[in-house]
């Protein structure tokens, strides 16, 4: 079975590229004359990669087979870079050799302007100068927290973040019209999505529907001395399902929160805080707070340490509190060589009143600048009712070989 992804957002993708196309078409034509010596080099860029991924559980599955991936994965990518405006292609074929299945995705395909490169001096003199924007499909992420979100409400892919994929792939692509703006000391981002894009979860509920609501996304931040920080806003929809009523459902979500980060102690210290409120199909809200504190530096020479404390605390009058106000500790070293060829990371996720955690290792080396050879193992553990502990069962080890081109 073939499945493809098409950008929701093409129609107005395609007429935003004509229509820069035939600007630049012309403003060259003013001045080739004055160019006629040089030979300008091609504006557009291509490449990609080949890889082979092979994973393997690391406990006995009830089906037939004991691996976890065996996938042969294609990349092509593709780059414009006008005088006004880029745009970029991404694209995946990938075929599954345990389900002998072709899967093709866009991974990204969008058009974006920045007026502040422009030479017109009309624009260069107006407001328009520190606007920029870019439509169609794209990854989208903001916040601090080191794969803990509490105002990156843009959707994730879960199914590769566990199947061994690169950490990339963690980033789903969205279909949105995003707008930035520069005011000089502080900058402006707007993100816009006509149907707001869920997480793929590892575990897909079956006869789930995906919402057809919009959504919007605001960040505004700026630099204060040694400190950045930030101020985010949401309207839309929570990205992972909610059992509500004997049905698993997605709930209205909107929400405001605060970032920063600054020097401290020879390292960084950061601190990030949200504030959710959910509307459910049976007129029942509910709030929730999430708080984020984090702390790195390095320890060692290319040896750095990442800690992170986080809590939620929710307040919902109509469900179990069993499983509530969830408390996670992360700790991570992430390990550089001196060369950059290798390089490592071990992550452990705990839960001290769940009860549930997960080690994740990761590990790449650069065997030249067209081979990397890259693995990683995910152990989860904890009762099957925690985050962690419902996915014990998929714990698992793969090795990938990447081949650019």
């Amino acid at each position: 079975m073939n499945r493809f992804s098409p950008p929701t957002l093409l129609p107005a993708l395609l007429v935003s590229a004509s229509l820069l196309l035939c600007a630049t078409n012309v403003h060259a034509n003013d001045d080739e004359w004055d160019d006629w010596q040089e030979t300008p080099s091609s504006p557009w860029s291509y490449n990609g990669f080949v890889q082979g991924k092979v994973g393997r559980f690391l406990s006995t599955q009830p089906q037939s087979t004991n691996f976890s991936a065996k996938d042969l994965t294609l990349r092509l990518e593709t780059q414009y870079e006008g005088e006004l405006f880029q745009a970029q292609f991404k694209a995946d074929s990938q075929y599954l050799l345990l389900k002998s299945d072709w899967q093709h995705q866009v991974r990204e395909l969008a058009v974006s302007v920045d007026f502040a490169n422009s030479d017109n001096e009309t624009i260069s003199d107006s407001a328009l100068a520190g606007l920029s924007f870019k439509v169609g499909r794209q990854s989208l992420s903001w916040g601090l927290g080191e794969f803990i979100f509490l105002n990156d409400l843009f959707a994730k892919d879960w199914q590769s973040f566990f199947n061994g994929d690169d950490i990339s792939y963690l980033k789903k692509p969205n279909d949105a019209l995003k707008l930035s703006y520069f005011f000089g000391e502080s900058s402006l981002d707007v993100v816009y999505q006509s149907q707001h894009s869920v997480d793929d979860l590892y575990q897909p509920i079956s006869g789930l529907t995906s919402p057809s609501d919009s959504s919007i996304h605001a960040r505004y931040y700026f630099s204060s001395g040694q400190t950045d920080y930030a101020f985010y806003a949401s309207d839309g929809i929570g990205n992972t399902p909610q059992f509500i009523a004997g049905r698993f459902e997605y709930q209205q979500l909107k929400s405001l929160g605060a970032s920063m980060v600054k020097p401290l102690a020879g390292g960084l210290f950061k601190a990030e805080f949200s504030n959710y409120w959910l509307d459910n199909s049976l007129a029942q809200s509910s709030k929730q707070q999430r708080y984020l504190i984090g702390f790195e530096r390095e320890i060692m020479p290319r040896l750095n340490l990442s800690l992170q404390a986080h809590l939620e605390q929710d307040s919902n009058p109509y469900a179990s509190h069993t499983l509530d106000n969830r408390q996670l500790i992360t700790t991570s070293f992430n390990y550089r060589s001196s060369d950059d060829n290798w390089n490592s990371q071990l992550m452990l996720f705990h839960s001290p009143n769940h009860h549930d955690n997960y080690l994740r290792i990761s590990s790449s080396y650069r065997y030249s600048d067209q081979i990397i050879l890259s693995g990683h193992i995910n152990n989860l553990n904890g009762h099957s009712d925690t985050f962690f502990g419902q996915l014990k069962t998929i714990d698992n080890a793969a090795l990938r070989i990447t081949f650019y081109f």
